[in-house]
């Protein structure tokens, strides 16, 4: 059951707080560790309300206490029911009252960050505690935060300095051209074991979200990676759409054939094909041109994605 602190169930809540605190914390005098103690049994009675605990025959068995700022600056579970889902019992129930939390987790208490991480935090920083020089991991959960979508491309075929910082989008790239010359393997032969695992191991840990886009360029379409794409995408069980972009009129009939393979390639999936040509001014340079191309593409990109 959950229910809010009360004053009498004080010294019932530090008992447990003293045991997980000594626990995780190097050893302190005497006197170092009775003046922290006091100062959080303080702190406790001045966050009653903002004190949730989980109780079992009247016995305190974990607790979640949150400040004004949203911080959990203290949460404990007994040894003896972790693992039975009340520490995230206790974080559902604080996600309902706030919009966001963010807590400070030592950097190595792994089972900890593991249950925060687990949770939808996410790490924003490092700071270093002056008293005990000890790292801690700043840990932050924001309910407005909707779940990024990948993009997969190649060959920085998008202009990364035009990507918005604060895009819904992560951006992806593999560099398979490096990676072939690297090899001195032409575009369309793969026969390398190594570099085929190289770029499928790419592949596998870029589509890792519940949604990815895939851009190709019809200049770098590798064709014999998009038999792996779809595998794993398949496997991983994720949303994938494929975006291309139209040629220009006088790219000829070669990138359009290009561009039929590939819708040919990806027919059972939705492919949005996306029109940047653009009014040419002639004191406009060819790397203006191009440029006004990737931000109508990055522009095109994240409208589609508002609508995944």
């Amino acid at each position: 059951m959950l229910k809010n602190l009360k004053e009498d169930n004080i010294d019932n809540i530090m008992k447990l707080w003293k045991s997980e605190f000594t626990k995780s914390t190097k050893l302190l005098k005497n006197e170092i560790l009775v003046d922290i103690y006091t100062k959080v049994r303080n702190k406790f009675i001045n966050n009653l309300e903002s004190t949730v605990i989980y109780t079992e025959d009247e016995e305190i068995d974990a607790f979640i206490s949150i400040n004004g700022s949203g911080e959990i600056w203290s949460i404990a579970v007994k040894p003896n029911i972790r693992r039975e889902g009340i520490g995230t019992i206790l974080l559902e129930n604080s996600k309902q009252k706030h919009k966001k939390l963010s807590t400070k987790v030592p950097s190595h208490n792994k089972n900890a960050l593991m249950f925060f991480y687990k949770n939808g935090f996410k790490k924003v920083d490092e700071i270093t505690e002056e008293n005990t020089n000890e790292t801690k991991y700043l840990l932050e959960w924001n309910k407005e935060e909707k779940k990024k979508i990948n993009l997969i491309y190649f060959d920085e075929d998008i202009d990364k300095n035009l990507i918005n910082k604060e895009s819904k989008i992560e951006f992806k790239c593999i560099n398979v051209r490096q990676l072939l010359k690297n090899e001195q393997i032409e575009k369309n032969e793969i026969n390398n074991i190594k570099v085929y695992m190289e770029l499928r191991k790419k592949i596998e840990d870029i589509i890792n979200s519940e949604k990815i886009l895939l851009y190709i360029n019809y200049d770098n379409h590798y064709n014999f990676l998009d038999e792996q794409i779809k595998e794993i995408a398949k496997i991983k069980k994720v949303k994938l759409e494929v975006i291309i972009c139209e040629p220009f009129t006088i790219e000829g009939t070669k990138k359009i054939g290009n561009i039929k393979q590939i819708e040919e390639t990806y027919k059972d999936y939705k492919i949005y094909k996306i029109d940047c040509s653009l009014d040419i001014n002639q004191n406009i340079s060819l790397n203006q041109i191009f440029t006004k191309r990737n931000e109508i593409l990055i522009q095109k990109i994240e409208e589609i994605a508002k609508n995944m």
